[in-house]
């Protein structure tokens, strides 16, 4: 009686232990991404900080051009800061807060997701879903390039936490309370909430008859009442289409300068397939062998596989969309991100099956397993290598013919024939990637260690030493390992380099000067090369940057005006804008043009800026100091080690030409 107490303390206290070693590297992640947030959001723009300055000081954008920023307007989170900076909080104090509370939300909602469709799998499985999708590495090849591991204090973390724990309830057959979650989730982020909803549509119809339709009914229309509402009373006609502007000429702006909405022209199949399309590949293919062994009941099971084709469907017609479509809206909704879910609920099943591995005393398995799950977090190596990946699928196919699971047996042979011919139609076309494929040095040296550490506990429970601690040793290991890994990535990422962290404070300087000695009032131009940051700390109007002017200050809205007032603007420059937009990839104009712009803005005289402050009533310049080599003749108002900031409309008076 008294062993089986003490193991049941030991057991409570080990799981204390981990949680505590979680939350720990999550307070260290807050610390990391707070550390230098000013900084980021003083040279990145595009911060809470800034809209709420838009919304509650108007005047002091009369003049200002688009940014974009408003579309933040769409997303109840940020309504939020309105509200609080309404209150009287200052939100620059605030907003390290949030950072901490999008770490938290985003690491307690995965973990509560994997005990939901995976409560039998080991409890360190859990904390190592968490990490890694807190850490965000292993879901940077979603085919959207959206990127993960984003803490600035703006919705997405809140979005994924709030759909997270809709599907998690759902999956534990909290109707009402899911919809609820999954609406206020559509009212944070909608095609995210609605790349879950469509996830769960199989599992719902799965399950429709074990509860009565009073129950679907009140969850469905408090889903649509929540959701529906907030849609109605926040979406504009411009939105929904190109709002004026040519569908051609949208299109291929877009197309042009965006990161994200066209997959296929960027390369994410091709040049850049090793980080983005293989490991998906990867990852989808062990899913598919992990989800019986991981996921308990077969409407679960079956939920998930529809799910996920689903979500593959929508992938899939994301990608023909942004290749074929002239429909900008279509465009727009972006639906190949739907691969987000797929990663995370993949990942879910690969990572319980991958610490089973371990935990189970699977030597050569377990040894592969270690290194697949180091591997997102590792310097410089692809997440799932091909190699790796094809490893431990040939382990699992050959332990299952010698156990006689024939099903399992064929899945690992349908599953490696998909691989190798992936591998082999690379091969053919001319782009292999043997790096990446390989992975690096340092994932071989952990499956390698792995394989020593798993073979000397297998050894020492053969010889008859059979203790709790060294049961649990093995995935303890592991969950230390990925933890180590996290904070190791975690610090590189968020340490900025001298050079750039000077750049910035001395930004953020010229901001803070701006707010303190200038009018209201005042319009400044800031080198158009620099990418969003001027408003954010200045509460000043900036005359537009090159991505305002052709990309973001009409994206989102469609405004034609605002399109036309843009290229009106660019046009000062004397360019040609459609000699960039032939490029492939298409960003590679971006990049020409964006140099391009940075040369002409440098070589102007002093004529030409003289000219552009009589027309558009410009007020102030500013310039990075170390690309001026000429003298204006501009008297200087401010200046820094990295800034200098002239003055052009010397008269004081506010000339009457200005966007509106």
């Amino acid at each position: 009686m008294n062993v089986q107490i003490d193991s049941v303390v030991i057991q409570r206290a080990w799981r204390i232990l981990l949680c505590l070693a979680i939350l720990a590297y999550f307070l260290f992640a807050g610390m990391k991404y707070a550390e230098d947030i000013r900084l980021i959001q003083a040279y990145g723009g595009w911060s809470p900080i800034d809209w709420v300055n838009h919304q509650l000081l108007p005047d002091n954008f009369s003049a200002d051009f688009p940014s974009g920023i408003a579309a933040y307007r769409m997303s109840s989170f940020m309504q939020l800061y309105l509200m609080v900076a309404q209150l009287g909080f200052e939100l620059e104090a605030l907003m390290p807060l949030v950072i901490y509370m999008e770490i938290l939300v985003l690491g307690v909602s995965a973990a509560v997701l994997f005990r939901a469709l995976a409560p039998q799998a080991p409890y360190a499985a859990m904390l190592i879903f968490a990490l890694l999708v807190v850490e965000g590495s292993a879901r940077g090849m979603d085919l959207a390039r959206f990127g993960t591991g984003f803490y600035q204090g703006i919705f997405y973390n809140i979005a994924d936490g709030l759909r997270f724990l809709g599907l998690a309830l759902l999956f534990r057959r909290k109707l009402l309370l899911a919809a609820i979650l999954l609406g206020i989730g559509f009212t944070v982020h909608p095609v995210m909430a609605g790349m879950a909803c469509v996830f769960a549509t199989p599992y719902v119809l799965l399950i429709w008859k074990r509860f009565s339709l009073r129950h679907w009914l009140l969850a469905a229309g408090s889903f649509l009442l929540i959701a529906g509402s907030w849609f109605v009373f926040n979406i504009q006609s411009a939105e929904i289409a190109s709002g004026g502007i040519p569908a051609h000429a949208w299109i291929n702006l877009v197309r042009t300068f965006t990161f994200h909405w066209f997959p296929v022209d960027i390369g994410v199949f091709s040049t850049m397939h090793a980080e983005y399309a293989l490991p998906l590949l990867c990852l989808v293919l062990l899913s598919l062998l992990y989800l019986p062994r991981v996921v308990q009941g077969r409407a679960e099971q079956m939920g998930i596989i529809l799910g996920i084709a689903l979500l593959m469907i929508l992938t899939i017609g994301g990608v023909l969309i942004s290749e074929y479509s002239s429909d900008p809206f279509m465009i727009k909704l972006s639906l190949h991100r739907a691969s987000q879910t797929i990663i995370v609920v993949s990942l879910l099943i690969v990572v319980a099956g991958l610490v089973r591995e371990v935990s189970d005393g699977n030597v050569f398995t377990g040894a592969f397993a270690v290194a697949l799950l180091a591997s997102p977090v590792l310097d410089l190596n692809p997440v799932f290598p091909a190699i790796t990946t094809i490893g431990l699928i040939g382990l699992l196919c050959f332990r299952a013919y010698f156990h006689n699971e024939r099903r399992t047996a064929l899945v690992s042979l349908v599953c490696l024939l998909i691989l190798g011919l992936t591998l082999a139609f690379y091969y053919s076309i001319g782009i292999p990637d043997l790096a990446a494929y390989l992975g690096s040095i340092l994932l071989w040296k952990i499956l390698f260690s792995a394989l020593a550490i798993l073979a000397l506990l297998w050894c020492l429970t053969k010889a008859g030493i059979k203790h709790t601690i060294l049961k649990r040793l093995p995935e303890t290991i592991l969950l230390a390992v990925v933890l180590f890994l996290c904070v190791a990535s975690t610090e590189k990422k968020t340490t900025m380099k001298v050079a750039k962290k000077e750049f910035a404070t001395d930004y953020l300087a010229v901001q803070r000067w701006a707010h303190a000695n200038t009018k209201n009032d005042a319009l400044f131009m800031v080198d158009p090369t620099i990418h969003y940051g001027w408003r954010d700390f200045s509460q000043r109007s900036s005359f537009g940057n090159l991505r305002e002017w052709l990309h973001t200050g009409w994206l989102y809205d469609s405004q034609a005006e605002v399109y036309e007032e843009g290229l009106r603007r660019f046009n000062e420059f004397g360019f040609d804008i459609d000699s960039y937009l032939s490029d492939h990839p298409s960003i590679n104009g971006y990049v020409r043009l964006l140099n391009d712009i940075k040369q002409r803005f440098y070589s102007q005289d002093s004529g030409w800026f003289v000219n552009l402050s009589g027309r558009y009533g410009i007020d102030y310049l500013v310039m990075q100091k170390d690309q001026v080599d000429q003298n204006y003749g501009f008297s200087t108002s401010f200046e820094n080690s990295s800034f200098v900031v002239y003055r052009l409309n010397d008269s004081g008076e506010k000339l009457p030409y200005g966007f509106k």
